[in-house]
């Protein structure tokens, strides 16, 4: 992990965003479910509910639960619509991912929201997503960090 172009920390690092986005349809369902119970999803509580007017599942918790650690799938597609998590010091993050597309076989939602304790931080739109983009083993030496650019600037 890099912050300010500095190495700050390499090792393994479980990312929830690879877990809870696309990482769910290529696990089994024995690692899929050890991954939710380690980012602290409680697996034995499911929900079913709607959100935007479509069917969901919740795995992790009630409807009304929000402050447990959780994903909301699309009851139809299974792809993430909603997560929330809890930070270090207790703080209720919440993730919302809407504008699914497909692109090259894969739907890839192109709409995130981040928000904090109820406020919204951030918002990420996706347009012209590569699914199979030309890299080299350049493109990930930590060396060459911030001085190479697998996208054009």
């Amino acid at each position: 992990m890099f912050r300010g172009n500095k190495l700050v920390h390499k090792g393994p690092e479980m990312q929830e965003f690879l877990i809870l986005e696309g990482g769910l349809h290529y696990y089994s369902v024995e690692e899929t479910i050890n991954r939710l119970q380690k980012l602290g999803i409680d697996t034995d509580t499911f929900t079913k509910s709607t959100y935007q007017d479509r069917p969901i599942f919740i795995i992790g918790a009630k409807e009304s639960e929000h402050s447990k650690p959780q994903i909301w799938l699309d009851a139809k597609e299974l792809y993430a619509v909603r997560r929330f998590s809890k930070g270090k010091k207790g703080e209720l993050y919440e993730v919302r991912y809407d504008g699914y597309k497909d692109f090259g076989g894969h739907r890839i939602e192109t709409w995130i929201e981040f928000w904090l304790d109820g406020k919204l931080i951030q918002t990420e739109r996706y347009n012209q997503v590569d699914t199979t983009p030309d890299l080299s083993d350049e493109d990930f030496d930590p060396s060459k960090f911030g001085s190479i650019y697998w996208f054009k600037k």
